[in-house]
């Protein structure tokens, strides 16, 4: 919105969107408020287990950072902007699950 006022109001409601995705995305199995399940341990291969979508989104981090780390390598000035670019493609991907991550969506 071109008033100074209205943009800053949907910009700061954009990021607390966002920052809600990054919480509501972030599987933590070892959360107290998640209860202690005993069906549900680190080697369950359960549809619901919270191990299981911890470590599938641990893969999926680290396809990530491993594309981001190889972003114009050449460019220093880009190093500081490594973890919320991975963050905002992790989001992104989760998102989008039918997309998901492909390799260069980095570019």
């Amino acid at each position: 919105p071109p008033d100074k006022e209205l943009r800053d109001n949907r910009l700061n409601q954009q990021r607390s969107k966002y920052w809600q995705l990054v919480d509501e995305l972030t599987v933590d199995p070892h959360a107290a408020e998640l209860g202690y399940d005993h069906d549900d341990h680190p080697l369950s291969d359960a549809n619901d287990s919270k191990w299981a979508q911890h470590f599938e989104d641990e893969k999926l981090r680290e396809n990530i950072q491993r594309d981001v780390s190889r972003t114009h390598p050449e460019l220093h000035r880009l190093r500081p902007l490594e973890q919320p670019l991975a963050r905002i493609l992790f989001v992104h991907s989760k998102c989008h699950q039918k997309l998901g991550y492909k390799q260069g969506m980095n570019e």
